[in-house]
């Protein structure tokens, strides 16, 4: 049999034709090498900026208990600033990253080394550095300070914010004729208004009016903390402070230390920041009032230094 010599010619052009696809094929397997690492070093990169970099301004990412910013919010009557109505704990933590609130009856049973009475008396009988004093060991940690605010401070305190959202649990019942003052549902309020859901004790379960005093707190923190502006919040501390009227030893220093864990705690804020514990309790014979068990602890819990 004869074999057909191939043309030299047409060879060498199907050798560069088969190096040529060879050279294309592997061009696009290394070229979708480097795209799928790329496409697994972004995702990683991706993975990690979320996890262990949270958006956030400054350093704020570094909230300890030394940035926490713990304190007690007391109502008083505008004739008498001695008269205690309701004390609000307040704990920017970072345990929780958020905020901690929860108001206690101002007949709640406290001590302080050998004196016995109740926020009420301690405030009374001694001032409110002493009610916080009180509170501190009732629950073994030691609160920045106090804010005291009467009615015309709260309606001021309400209305520099322009009002807040707040959800009312039953229809708020005029005592004298019955009328309905606000309905159950969710209401939008000025300072006046609001004044009047704290001062109101006509709920159908008494330590309601506690839970519903926290709310309010957490609406007026979760409506106007957001989006990490440390600038806005020194311009908020040096407003509520003059609207305080220097009934607060809470310092612009106290404040400066806090404001780095306040930060963080704004860029989390996307539907609310802030946990309410609600008191449950009893109120014995002489009328004071006592925490239940889990309350207590709850309370501990939350405002435990890590």
């Amino acid at each position: 049999m004869r074999i057909k010599r191939m043309n030299p010619q047409t060879y060498r052009t199907q050798q560069r034709a088969k190096y040529l696809a060879l050279g294309l094929i592997a061009v696009s397997v290394v070229s979708m090498i480097l795209i799928g690492t790329g496409i697994v070093v972004l995702d990683i990169m991706r993975v990690s900026h979320t996890e262990d970099e949270p958006a956030v301004t400054g350093n704020a990412r570094n909230f300890t208990e030394e940035h926490a910013l713990a304190y007690v919010f007391i109502t008083v009557s505008s004739e008498d600033k001695t008269l205690a109505d309701t004390f609000t704990l307040v704990k920017f933590t970072p345990r929780y990253k958020g905020v901690v609130i929860a108001t206690l009856p101002k007949e709640t049973a406290v001590q302080n080394g050998n004196w016995h009475g109740t926020l009420a008396s301690a405030m009374q009988q001694k001032d409110a550095a002493f009610a916080v004093e009180c509170l501190s060991e009732y629950l073994n940690y030691n609160l920045n300070g106090y804010a005291i605010a009467d009615d015309i401070t709260i309606q001021n305190l309400i209305d520099l914010f322009n009002g807040i959202t707040l959800s009312i649990p039953e229809d708020l019942i005029a005592p004298a004729n019955g009328n309905i003052l606000y309905a159950k549902g969710v209401r939008n309020l000025i300072g006046s208004q609001t004044l009047d859901v704290i001062k109101y004790t006509g709920w159908s379960e008494k330590l309601e009016r506690y839970t519903t005093v926290s709310k309010i707190h957490a609406a007026l923190i979760n409506e106007n903390l957001s989006g990490g502006d440390g600038d806005r919040y020194t311009k908020y501390f040096n407003q509520i402070h003059n609207v305080l009227r220097g009934q607060t030893d809470i310092s612009s220093v106290t404040f400066e230390r806090a404001k780095e864990g306040i930060l963080f705690i704004s860029t989390l804020n996307q539907s609310g920041v802030c946990k309410i514990i609600p008191v449950n309790g009893t109120f014995a014979e002489d009328g004071s009032f006592v925490c239940d068990k889990a309350t207590l602890t709850e309370l501990k819990t939350y405002f435990k230094v890590d």
